[in-house]
């Protein structure tokens, strides 16, 4: 009697790789550094750098009385104080 050859069976891990090969490419990144992990206190700030395609687009320091940001290739920030964010965002929500 003859033995049929039956087909290989993906492993789990190479199921997984098939998925995670599937996910779309992300056309924005985000990378982050904290200087301290209390924000009450003076000099912390959440550095975020924002990049979309590879290329950067600028970066957003925040701290607790405001936030800063920095263009692309600038060295001069733009300081935007929390209430004024606030207004912007209700305008921009509207």
């Amino acid at each position: 009697m003859a033995t049929r050859k039956t087909a290989a069976r993906p492993t789990v891990a190479t199921r997984h790789l098939k998925k995670v090969a599937a996910a779309p490419d992300r056309k924005h990144t985000v990378k982050a550094s904290l200087r301290n992990v209390d924000l009450t206190k003076a000099t912390s700030a959440l550095n975020l750098v924002l990049r979309a395609d590879g290329e950067k687009l600028g970066e957003l320091v925040v701290g607790r009385g405001s936030f800063f940001w920095y263009a692309r290739n600038s060295k001069k920030r733009q300081r935007i104080t929390w209430s004024d964010f606030a207004d912007l965002m209700d305008k921009h929500a509207k």
